[in-house]
């Protein structure tokens, strides 16, 4: 029987919006930690994609129609990415992970495709739909907030910076996914403006929120990061230059009076001062030097195909974190060269090429493609973050760039593409099959155990600190 329907396409649309909105506000597997719970979440939402473009024509056939617009050099490049990565799987000291990473990045660049694909069919309702997820997801977390701040008020709970943000295990893992949504919150605003005042200074007091969070966990690069995105943006894109880079200082001046609002409260309420030891910008590497020296050095002796996708992650290489807090060494250090030199090239060809489309639908229709310059502004910020954290690394962080990366591309090619009806590609449908075998199989061993893998790896490493990677202890025993 044939199974295809059209609100069956845009069933995983849906899922992945309600799982991303709600997984970094709300905790709903209390047997593990926000991390893994977040792993978890992505796992259930990639698989959905890889089953439903098995079993549905109307996604197999988005799906296929929208990779097949990718041009063929890029094809092509993408695939020797992946055939290098399975040469270093093979010889690598523990193939089982790498094979993990590997089939993760295509079910991930799976799910990009399907976003895009669902851009493509319907560009305005799946934009609208994607920044009401991301307005949701910031009121979500705003409510968070304020149910911790009036706890703290009222003395229920011990004035801090990790009990006002509750969301993620570590505050850097919620930079890289602040970083991503604060453009596109802006952005949203100015969409709306021309519809609903209110609407507009609601969401601009949302994107006000976010620079206090960030401001409060004290992280340099996502501060970098954002002003990098925004004021790349401005030059890149001159008909928005001047409203994108004033409200852009207005939302940031507006975060920092609320940042001081926020103190001040809380030492009215609690006579304490919650700056007392805590730098409004953190200064420290955090070992990042050294981690990086050790990529480098990991890169000198394996250069062509790397040590081997999560490799890195093995407990011989080092003893202070599992990935090197740099996409570019991560890259040398686990794929090699070539793959790397891969990776920039078609970075960089799509950017240009998102750009100069930008560029000339801005120029032609100014008003209602404010979303080119957000959509610009987080890559710009998730990929500068990148060479200093783990965005490349935790779910969260991934799923929200796939998204981005997906609407963008499927802007991109909105008014250039059709969807048609393909004969069953047997090839295609068989990689993806092949790779969620891959992945269950490589997940399997801790998943199957996952409630005691912790204090198992903290038993083997004798260490009490989580090595974030594909779990939230991501060392390589």
């Amino acid at each position: 029987m044939k199974i295809s329907t059209t609100n069956l396409f845009y069933l995983p649309f849906i899922v992945i919006l309600l799982i991303w909105s709600l997984s970094p506000n709300i905790h709903f597997l209390d047997e593990f930690n926000r991390y893994d719970e977040k792993r978890l979440f992505q796992i259930f939402i990639i698989v959905l994609v890889g089953i439903c473009t098995l079993l549905l024509s109307d996604v197999r056939n988005a799906l296929y129609t929208t990779l097949k617009t990718i041009p063929t050099a890029s094809r092509w490049a993408i695939s020797i990415f992946f055939l290098i990565g399975i040469l270093s799987a093979i010889f690598s000291e523990s193939p089982r992970h790498s094979f993990l990473d590997i089939s993760l990045l295509l079910l991930l660049f799976l799910s990009s495709l399907y976003i895009a694909s669902v851009v493509i069919k319907s560009p305005i309702t799946a934009s609208e739909w994607l920044m009401a997820a991301f307005v949701f997801a910031i009121s979500l977390h705003f409510g968070v907030f304020i149910s911790q701040f009036i706890m703290m008020l009222q003395g229920a709970l011990e004035p801090s910076f990790a009990g006002l943000f509750t969301g993620f295990i570590n505050p850097r893992f919620g930079n890289q996914w602040q970083g991503m949504v604060l453009p596109i919150i802006i952005g949203t605003a100015i969409y709306y403006q021309k519809y609903s005042v209110k609407i507009f200074y609601i969401t601009l007091f949302l994107a006000a929120f976010m620079w206090m969070n960030i401001l409060f966990s004290s992280g340099r690069g996502v501060v970098l990061a954002t002003i990098l995105g925004v004021l790349l943006t401005g030059i890149l894109f001159k008909s928005h230059r001047k409203a994108w880079w004033k409200l852009n200082l207005s939302v940031l001046a507006s975060g920092i009076m609320l940042y001081a609002l926020v103190i001040f409260m809380i030492y009215l309420s609690t006579d304490t001062f919650i700056l007392a030891n805590q730098h409004l910008i953190d200064s420290s590497s955090s070992g990042r030097f050294s981690l990086w020296l050790s990529a480098l050095q990991l890169t000198s002796l394996n250069p062509w195909i790397g040590i081997g996708p999560m490799q890195f992650a093995q407990l011989d290489q080092n003893e202070i974190a599992a990935h090197p807090h740099n996409i570019v060494l991560q890259l040398l250090a686990e794929w090699g060269v070539i793959a790397t030199i891969l990776v920039v090239a078609i970075t960089l060809y799509g950017f240009i090429k998102w750009i100069r489309f930008g560029t000339a639908q801005i120029n032609t229709h100014p008003k209602s493609t404010i979303l080119y310059s957000a959509l610009t502004s987080a890559f710009i910020t998730a990929n500068f973050h990148a060479l200093v954290s783990g965005v490349w690394v935790m779910p969260l962080s991934q799923l929200t760039l796939i998204i981005i990366i997906g609407w963008m591309y499927g802007l991109y090619m909105q008014m250039n593409t059709k969807i048609t009806t393909h004969s069953k590609p047997i090839f295609f449908l068989a990689v993806i099959l092949l790779t969620l075998v891959v992945f269950i199989y490589g997940l399997y061993p801790e998943l199957s155990n996952l409630t005691n893998w912790l204090q198992t790896s903290f038993e083997a490493t004798g260490s009490s600190y989580l090595h974030p990677r594909f779990w939230s202890q991501g060392t390589i025993l």
